[in-house]
């Protein structure tokens, strides 16, 4: 057996979260099978940002998890509020997701074992349910 890892980046409105995990089932996985005979696994992470990304689970088809720092948590939020007509809740209220920034320069610079102008040390795993 091999684990072979690769990435790819796809831009999307972040209403659409919540269908992401059956679209790469289809156009990934069942794609790749249907081709090669190859099962194709994959774990998917979503952020306003490729560097502030989080770790996303499908619950339910109204439910996605998110694994990440308040920062890039708070991020994603703030897309979803772009959206027109999108309504979500989440299991942990938003003035209760603060990020715990790593201020001493030096300290960042060891941690990220190089230059690094931003860290968020705080660490969160957050529900978004979709109302509508």
């Amino acid at each position: 057996m091999r684990v072979i890892t690769d990435s790819n980046t796809c831009n999307f409105p972040a209403d659409k979260v919540w269908s992401l995990h059956e679209f790469y089932d289809k156009n990934f996985t069942k794609f790749v099978y249907d081709k090669c005979g190859l099962n194709l696994l994959f774990d998917l992470e979503v952020g306003s940002t490729y560097q502030d990304s989080c770790n996303m689970k499908q619950i339910t088809d109204d439910i996605v998890e998110f694994k990440g720092n308040a920062r890039s948590i708070l991020m994603i939020m703030d897309r979803m509020d772009e959206c027109p007509g999108l309504i979500y809740e989440t299991n942990i209220p938003r003035d209760q997701i603060i990020p715990n920034y790593m201020t001493n320069p030096m300290l960042r610079f060891i941690d990220e074992k190089g230059a690094s102008m931003v860290k968020d040390t705080s660490k969160y795993v957050i529900q978004f349910r979709k109302l509508s």
